[in-house]
């Protein structure tokens, strides 16, 4: 194992954001969305979206993990955006890695670094979103303290109906 790095993302890395998020779809999702949609997902695409959700001045924060320079690994986490929670809610919006990466560690380093992020923020308690049947999500998170908070929300996507569970966990 390299040395590893978290750094904050900047819009010139969106393009390295952009290949992990579809590329982690892909395999993390197998089996859970169709292969069809999987298939169809464009890095350039979600490149042009995340060089926007790059720039210093926006309130969620990316943090990208790097070993010897190689990215692995990139979380989103800021305020919370559901409006049953209190103002000292933040959230993870998305963590996904390179499939390499699986289980080496890199997702609970990361996860601890946002959580650190978002108590230095004022956050007491953190929530995230994830799909109801991406089960290896859930025991991570599970593992990692979260646990469901009895919400649900089912939405229509460009992949389908989605349906999602939110997690929960304390920050003091």
């Amino acid at each position: 194992m390299g040395q590893r790095t978290i750094r904050r993302a900047k819009p010139g890395d969106a393009a390295i954001v952009a290949g992990i998020h579809v590329r982690g779809w892909q395999w993390g999702y197998r089996g859970i969305l169709s292969e069809e949609f999987l298939a169809s997902l464009s890095i350039a695409e979600r490149e042009r979206k995340w060089r926007e959700q790059l720039a210093p001045d926006y309130k969620p924060r990316t943090w990208l993990v790097e070993e010897d320079a190689r990215p692995l690994a990139f979380l989103t986490c800021g305020p919370a955006r559901d409006d049953d929670v209190s103002e000292a809610t933040g959230e993870v919006y998305a963590l996904y890695q390179e499939e390499f990466a699986s289980g080496t560690g890199v997702a609970r380093l990361l996860m601890a670094h946002a959580l650190e992020d978002l108590r230095a923020e004022g956050a007491r308690v953190a929530i995230l979103w994830v799909l109801d049947r991406n089960l290896t999500a859930r025991r991570f998170y599970e593992i990692a303290g979260w646990r469901e908070d009895g919400t649900t929300k089912t939405s229509q996507a460009r992949e389908g109906v989605r349906c999602e569970v939110r997690y929960a966990r304390s920050l003091v």
